[in-house]
């Protein structure tokens, strides 16, 4: 059983308090059965009940699954899926959010490594007409230089369709990153 409870400090002149407590209740598993198969799946049921009475509380399925197969030692297939309700920021009242990820990771030597991943984003904001789905697609690549010197290159690509034309984009993004421990 998880418990979260929300307040806001701050509220929109002529809207009602976002407060809420929200519960999930789960039965799950973890596993690390074959040494080359582990996870989690956890399912479930949610309610978020927001203090004003103006606002329109929200109960679902819930789940949280993350599962990894290590193809080899040196590379791994990860899929992640949840579904939760989280608070929104301006349209509805919450956002009902299914996620769905896909990841590859391969460590080519003790220097190099590349990872994948294609992610797909399922929003249905209560109380309003609003529906957004959102994907990415990236790739990076890393180089450890030092123990204390790495060096990464990335590539993404994001598309996000809604139903409210104004809020529909696409995006690359293209990034050089050196990070480095003192």
């Amino acid at each position: 059983m998880i418990a979260n409870s929300r307040r806001y400090d701050l509220i929109a002149p002529g809207t009602s308090s976002k407060d809420n407590n929200h519960y999930f209740g789960y039965l799950g598993a973890s596993w690390d059965a074959t040494g080359k198969l582990r996870g989690n799946a956890k399912l479930g049921y949610q309610q978020k009940d927001f203090d004003a009475a103006s606002r329109k509380d929200f109960d679902s399925f819930s789940w949280d699954v993350d599962v990894t197969y290590l193809v080899r030692t040196y590379s791994a297939l990860q899929l992640v899926t949840n579904r939760r309700s989280t608070d929104s920021d301006g349209d509805g009242d919450a956002i009902d959010a299914a996620t769905y990820q896909v990841n590859w990771s391969h460590n080519w030597n003790t220097q190099w490594t590349t990872e994948a991943a294609l992610t797909r984003l399922e929003e249905d904001y209560t109380a309003s007409n609003r529906d957004d789905e959102t994907t990415n697609a990236s790739l990076r690549a890393s180089y450890d230089f030092r123990r204390w010197l790495t060096f990464e290159l990335g590539v993404g690509r994001e598309r996000k369709d809604s139903n409210i034309d104004s809020l529909s984009y696409s995006q690359n993004v293209y990034y050089l990153s050196v990070q480095g421990v003192m």
